[in-house]
């Protein structure tokens, strides 16, 4: 296996072809992963053997289960789409936690895995330490913004889609209340939610006081409360912001308009959903694994956005007020000509001034978010109790690959 050092000089020598050529995408097309020939003859001896190519095998570790994960599910997706495009061999690990996280990469690095996803935005902080200490293992991480020789990162822009659902549940909803059920520990999880409000903004004349509930997304007691408490407040409509599907099944149970992130919101409730967003990795996993087969792997930080196609809304119900559709696509294309989603002034729900009148907030800003706008007021509850003590469950590689 290569070492940093060679890695190093190969990444170098990337960037002098790049410098030549002018344009990365003719690079691409070409498909070559070679070194620039030393010019002089004298060097050449003529019995070189030419170096054996880099089986990779591709190792996903995932926070949570995979069964019913409205998270996890995507990214099995995205490992499955990798195996068919590319033919490469893949295993994964569920129910890992940040403690044993190093734990996962240290059972993936026996096996021979040589890249490794990392799956969910807990593991932010940790997968920067795995790759600092395994400098020839090539990491791609969800959800972190830090890059490093043999680290690269995807940063969904979710808040995009969740601003035109806002637009869609106001516009479908017969009641005064806005309601939201969220895990704070998803990514980017406040502008999620604020960005859905100022959707819900978008409608003319629109007054409504919003709640907001937390909840541990695989608690389902939890879900069903905070769920509960907001239809006792005279919600019709929900948007639900969590890695599990049980709070999609329940509303669909008890007759709840729902807006969720899920890819496959329609199949779980066909009657109630409105549209929903999701985040869309399969393209990205395989052209970064592409381009490590290809030794041109160049850590950065790629930002997924609608119009790239890297975060989707679910297609409308059927059964939708009508205009809803001719709403959000002047609000979906609105966003992706100008993405002005954040734009002041807008106030937090303890009265401070957040964004500035006549000022838009980057997606950058808008990934630090850390507070709740003004309609929201004293109106969020805390439904998630202590995490009990447990032992961490013991870590079990699954997958296509035979050893």
């Amino acid at each position: 296996m290569k070492t940093t050092v060679e890695k190093t000089k190969k990444l170098l020598s990337f960037l002098l072809i790049l410098s030549l050529a002018l344009t990365l995408p003719f690079l691409s097309s070409c498909g070559g992963g070679k070194d620039v020939p030393d010019s002089d003859p004298e060097e050449t001896t003529g019995e070189e053997v030419a170096e054996e190519p880099i089986e990779h095998i591709v190792g996903f570790i995932y926070n949570g289960t995979v069964k019913n994960s409205t998270h996890n599910l995507i990214m099995e997706n995205a490992r499955n789409q990798l195996e068919r495009n590319l033919g490469v061999a893949t295993y994964f690990i569920e129910d890992v936690y940040v403690k044993n996280f190093i734990e996962a990469v240290d059972l993936f690095i026996e096996r021979g895995v040589t890249i490794i996803i990392s799956g969910n935005r807990v593991f932010e902080h940790v997968v920067e330490r795995a790759a600092k200490d395994n400098p020839d293992i090539n990491f791609i991480s969800f959800g972190n913004s830090s890059t490093r020789l043999n680290l690269t990162n995807f940063l969904p822009l979710l808040y995009q889609p969740a601003n035109v659902c806002g637009l869609a549940a106001a516009y479908n909803s017969d009641s005064d209340t806005l309601g939201i059920v969220a895990d704070n520990r998803m990514f980017n999880c406040a502008g999620v939610i604020n960005a859905y409000i100022q959707g819900a903004k978008e409608v003319p004349s629109a007054h409504f006081a919003t709640y907001v509930n937390y909840a541990s997304s695989g608690n389902e007691a939890d879900v069903k409360a905070a769920i509960d408490d907001l239809v006792s407040k005279g919600n019709d409509t929900i948007m639900l912001y969590l890695s599990t599907d049980y709070g999609i099944k329940y509303c669909e149970q008890i007759g709840v308009k729902v807006i969720a992130f899920s890819g496959n919101l329609p199949e779980l409730a066909p009657n109630n959903y409105i549209t929903g967003f999701y985040f869309n990795v399969d393209s990205y996993i395989t052209e970064q694994v592409r381009f490590i087969q290809n030794e041109y792997f160049m850590p950065m930080t790629t930002i997924g956005e609608m119009v790239t196609g890297h975060v989707q809304m679910i297609k409308l119900n059927s059964t939708v007020t009508e205009g809803t559709s001719e709403l959000t696509d002047l609000l979906y294309n609105g966003i992706n000509n100008n993405d002005k989603v954040f734009e002041g002034k807008i106030t937090d729900n303890f009265g401070t001034v957040m964004v500035q009148s006549g000022v838009t907030l980057t997606f950058f800003d808008v990934l630090e978010i850390d507070w709740l706008d003004y309609s929201v007021g004293s109106n969020f509850k805390e439904f998630s109790g202590p995490v009990p003590e447990f032992d961490l469950p013991p870590l079990v590689i699954k997958g296509t690959k035979k050893d």
